[in-house]
């Protein structure tokens, strides 16, 4: 159990990755490796990014709703956004 958020809200000019937030909270690290490493292992296939990069907890995506909550802080629960 845990939450994903996936949020593409908009495009923007900066770099074109993929971005796992937060990679800072313990009960995100196990859920932010096993993503990085399915990134690594697809990158050269289509639909893929070929760039990504984790951040630390910045408090600006929905995930900071679930991971806030009592159930999640008290069973360790992840809660992750990609954008």
């Amino acid at each position: 159990m845990g939450f994903l958020n996936f949020d593409q809200e908009g495009f923007g000019a900066g770099a074109e990755q993929l971005n796992v937030e937060p990679d800072d909270l313990a009960s995100n690290r196990a859920f932010v490796e096993l993503a990085c490493q399915q990134l690594a292992n697809h990158k050269s296939m289509q639909g893929f990014p070929k760039r990504w990069a984790t951040n630390r907890s910045l408090g600006g995506t929905d995930s900071y709703v679930f991971s806030g909550s009592r159930l999640f802080r008290e069973q360790r629960l992840p809660s992750v956004t990609f954008f």
